[in-house]
């Protein structure tokens, strides 16, 4: 449709609302800390599952079959290793897995996530090697 107004001699003003403000965006790499990669919330699904911003590749070459813990909101959570499944763990329990976009994937096993540990779009979650 805009390309037909156009086309038309429309005006560019009348495709839309001006916006007033930009939209920030979100840093694509997780930042190295030391022992720690400080990912960021990149998309939070409908069953409320967090993906970050950090992919298997960076994870793997930074914490190659290291222990790790995750610190969300300033509560550090201890993590036994990266699953294959919801199932792995049991309900109530978080899981990380790597989702199908190869991304860091957060969930709650029949829990939401994002709800229970109070994660938004851009927060910062550390990955914490051991």
């Amino acid at each position: 449709k805009a390309a037909v107004h156009l086309a038309n001699g429309g005006s560019i003003t009348g495709l839309g609302h001006s916006r007033q403000e930009l939209t920030a965006l979100i840093a694509m790499k997780p930042q190295v800390n030391g022992n720690s990669l400080n990912g960021r919330v990149i998309y939070i699904d409908h069953y409320e599952n967090v993906l970050l911003n950090i992919t298997i590749k960076e994870f793997e070459d930074f914490g190659t079959r290291r222990r790790f813990n995750l610190n969300i909101r300033g509560k550090r959570h201890k993590i036994r290793q990266v699953c294959e499944a919801f199932s792995d763990v049991i309900p109530g329990e978080i899981v990380v897995l790597f989702s199908t976009t190869g991304h860091l994937e957060i969930g709650i096993n029949r829990g939401n996530a994002a709800g229970l540990l109070g994660l938004k779009i851009d927060d910062v979650v550390i990955v914490e090697f051991e």
